[in-house]
């Protein structure tokens, strides 16, 4: 299907009530090219909360930081030898995005996870999303 201009937009036929299963065309920037999306997966994502961002500087090695659902920026003042992420409850699809901006070089994550990084570089970063149906945190990125 090609593009329709505005007028060929104002000429389609009004349906009498928009249901959750109803399909719309949209641009997927991911893969650029059009694809579907359900009205009940739109209204889903644009009620999506804002991503919550987090800051903590940790004054000393050792340290141990209960993250929330989102971005994690760890400034800490040094290179420190240790560190601690102490990972959030969580519902299917959450996750968890961390930055560092020094080397962290023993990183202990507190959790289940599978393939979770065990030290931190300067500028290192990494993502978990969480799996409801097996409790698992998972490394996406």
């Amino acid at each position: 299907m090609g593009a329709m201009t505005l007028a060929q937009i104002i000429d389609l036929n009004e349906i009498d009530a928009v249901a959750s299963a109803d399909r719309l065309r949209v641009w997927d920037t991911s893969n650029g090219s059009e694809r579907s999306c359900s009205v009940g997966d739109l209204a889903a994502a644009i009620a999506a909360p804002a991503l919550t961002t987090q800051y903590s500087t940790p004054t000393a090695t050792g340290f141990s930081i209960t993250a929330a659902v989102g971005w994690l920026i760890i400034s800490p003042l040094a290179t420190y030898a240790s560190g601690t992420i102490v990972l959030p409850s969580a519902s299917h699809g959450d996750e968890v995005s961390v930055s560092c901006t020094q080397i962290v070089t023993a990183l202990t994550i507190t959790g289940s996870t599978v393939g979770a990084p065990t030290a931190l570089t300067a500028g290192g970063h990494f993502t978990l999303r969480y799996d409801g149906s097996g409790q698992v945190w998972y490394r996406v990125a």
